[in-house]
């Protein structure tokens, strides 16, 4: 499912069920061999740094992203006016080109890691650059870990909405621990049966 073509797929995995090294790493080594640029992106810079190191894909924050983004039409309209010094119109020039490059195509996945934590400003513009620019989305997380900071959770309409279209997966199988009895515990905690965890 991850690997269809859908535009939108939505990975949930509770803690522990090994969702970054067990699912998205052989995801990500999928569409590299097909010739996709694969982006990974998360809210925090640990959670980029994380998934860059377990999938092997390029990783950075949303902010990174979204910033640069926003700054293509920006430099676009400077350059296009005469008021520029000529040192201020090269480094416009090479910003440009280098924030260009952080663009998804159609031939780009855009994987969004602890997808909870992401608020609803961020979610808009990811959602509409990868559907303006035909780029593949999946959001991935524990909608049980922690919520978005900002207004909005996303995340957890985003998993209805996918299991009503059949482009959702879960991970339920626990690889963290390895006695059965580590392994419910964690269960029961992920559903948020903490007594019975206990």
């Amino acid at each position: 499912m991850l690997c269809s073509d859908k535009a939108v797929t939505v990975l949930v995995g509770r803690a522990g069920t090994g969702k970054t090294t067990s699912v998205l790493k052989p995801v990500v080594a999928l569409h590299q061999q097909a010739g996709f640029k694969v982006m990974g992106m998360a809210l925090a810079a640990e959670a980029a740094k994380n998934l860059a190191v377990e999938t092997g894909c390029h990783a950075e924050t949303i902010a990174y992203y979204t910033h640069r983004w926003k700054q293509i039409p920006e430099l676009q309209a400077a350059l296009a006016t005469d008021t520029l010094s000529a040192r201020e119109k090269n480094k416009a020039i090479r910003n440009l080109e280098s924030y260009q490059k952080t663009l998804p195509t159609k031939d780009t996945v855009i994987i969004v890691d602890e997808a909870g934590m992401v608020g609803t400003k961020d979610w808009h513009q990811l959602v509409a650059m990868a559907d303006s620019t035909g780029a593949k989305l999946i959001v991935c997380g524990d909608d049980h870990q922690y919520k978005a900071i900002d207004a909005g959770d996303v995340f957890r309409k985003s998993i209805e909405m996918a299991e009503a279209r059949g482009c959702m997966a879960e991970v339920s199988y626990i690889f963290r621990q390895t006695p059965d009895w580590m392994k419910q515990a964690s269960m029961d905690l992920a559903k948020l049966e903490t007594t019975t965890a206990l």
